[in-house]
């Protein structure tokens, strides 16, 4: 029996429409696509990425960063392994992000830059979740100590992201950004 899931609507999409377009992202005030055939790209190496970490089916991942291509990405290769993503506030304090790693079990984060994560860290630096931290932004070397070569240049640079249909049936709350609540919707129609 063939499971219908999100990632593999986008996989398939990508075979049916491989050169048409998945998402903008806006640079120096010009939109630029990206193609079915690149995001899905992006999503297997995301996943093959976690796979190298360790990350396993059931395993619970934390992305602390705003919405943009590298947020779904991750999410969508955490599920195409059979792991799930779970976004934290980015208005919460270190302190409360740390607690927030603890209740959902991440054993892995995504993180917008080097700022957040050397602040997470001083609230608590053995945390297990901060140890192989993924970095969206261009790290240096030492923030990454610790992680494989495969994760740690795993997205290109983006600057937003937006998928828009009229009947979204997954709706993915994301917390928290400039004072709004940010939101991802994802439909069968759209992927």
């Amino acid at each position: 029996m063939r499971h219908d899931t999100i990632p593999l609507r986008l996989f398939e999409r990508a075979h049916r429409c491989p050169d048409d377009t998945a998402y903008y992202v806006k640079r120096d005030e010009v939109w630029q696509g990206t193609s079915w055939s690149t995001y899905a790209g992006y999503v297997a190496r995301a996943a093959k990425a976690l796979i190298a970490l360790g990350i396993e089916a059931g395993d619970h991942l934390a992305l602390i960063a705003p919405n943009a291509p590298e947020w779904a990405i991750m999410q969508l290769g955490a599920l195409s392994i059979g792991a799930r993503a779970v976004g934290l506030y980015l208005a919460a304090s270190p302190e409360e992000q740390v607690r927030l790693l603890d209740q959902v079990g991440a054993r892995l984060t995504l993180i917008d830059g080097v700022t957040r994560l050397a602040a997470l860290r001083q609230a608590r630096p053995e945390h297990p979740a901060l140890a192989r931290a993924v970095l969206v932004d261009d790290a240096p070397e030492a923030a990454t100590a610790g992680t494989p070569a495969e994760a740690r240049k795993l997205f290109p640079r983006p600057t937003a992201f937006s998928i828009q249909s009229s009947d979204s049936r997954l709706q993915d709350y994301t917390g928290l950004l400039g004072g709004f609540t940010t939101f991802s919707a994802f439909s069968f129609e759209t992927v």
